[in-house]
């Protein structure tokens, strides 16, 4: 399997959704096997409120990204919780805000062992103050486990242990049902899972994405590990001593509307498409 990882050169929305759904399109468009993956993903009531009254409706918890990624590869035989292992929905996001206990309502992990189970850490806070009791007796029902968190030591202690062991299981499952994959980061982070590495690696900005050596990128993030980061702290300047840049691509500027185009959307990428289809002809051959 071709694994392709995008992730935020810097943090915050930086069009890593767009370059991923463009991509995925564009290579399903020539006769790719492509799946998707969005390893962690956060969302808050503020700014994805339709997401978070769709998951209310279905008794449900995942992110937007993951739906238009779903879309954008024709994904049709995955719920989106494999897709999207780790998800939380949080108060509101925010810089001075923080994150963590502080602001996740929810936090799901899903986990593949013969089947896919789900756990969910629930702040026992504010959780209850913040939500709908409908939505989090139906969320309880869904899942398999419900951990009740009452403090940000505990928080970081069920994610350390849970998340990565649910990225990594949903992973396998995607490795073997997809020849290609495309794993788009949370933010700027660049180590959902220990083991993961990827074949093409593509970092992206407001107006570009780099295209960098693979396999320095992933001795990057090893190194990282090594010296003591947690895995879901290691982000883009950990790694960037690492970071060779093999193409710099520009990308046009484009309207909301074209965003969900994904026609559209890919073919306003096409070169970076063609870059990526011929690097994975490449690692094919």
């Amino acid at each position: 399997m071709v694994s392709i990882f995008v992730f935020g050169l810097l943090a915050g929305d930086v069009g890593k959704t767009a370059v991923s759904s463009a991509i995925a399109r564009g290579l399903v468009r020539r006769g790719f096997d492509v799946g998707v993956f969005k390893p962690v993903s956060e969302h808050d009531l503020w700014h994805g409120y339709d997401t978070y009254l769709k998951c209310k409706e279905e008794g449900r918890l995942f992110c937007e990204d993951i739906v238009r990624l779903h879309n954008a590869a024709m994904v049709r035989d995955l719920p989106y919780e494999i897709s999207n292992p780790v998800d939380a929905l949080e108060t509101f996001r925010s810089p001075a805000a923080g994150s963590g206990f502080q602001t996740v309502l929810i936090e799901r992990y899903t986990l593949v062992k013969r089947r896919m189970f789900n756990v969910l850490s629930v702040n026992s806070q504010v959780a209850s103050k913040s939500l709908d009791p409908d939505f989090i007796y139906k969320l309880k029902n869904y899942a398999e486990r419900t951990v009740g968190v009452g403090s940000d030591e505990k928080f970081k202690e069920l994610r350390s242990y849970l998340a990565p062991k649910a990225v990594e299981s949903c992973y396998k499952v995607i490795e073997e049902r997809y020849s290609h994959v495309i794993v788009e980061s949370h933010e700027d982070r660049v180590c959902p899972a220990p083991s993961l590495r990827y074949d093409v690696v593509i970092g992206v900005a407001p107006g570009v994405a780099v295209l960098f050596d693979a396999e320095k990128f992933n001795a990057g993030v090893q190194n990282a590990l090594k010296s003591g980061t947690p895995v879901d702290e290691v982000n883009c300047n950990d790694v960037e001593q690492y970071l060779e840049k093999n193409s710099v691509i520009r990308l046009p500027l484009l309207p909301s509307k074209t965003l969900n185009n994904y026609e559209h959307l890919s073919e306003e990428f096409n070169l970076l498409v063609k870059i990526v289809a011929k690097e994975i002809e490449r690692l094919e051959s």
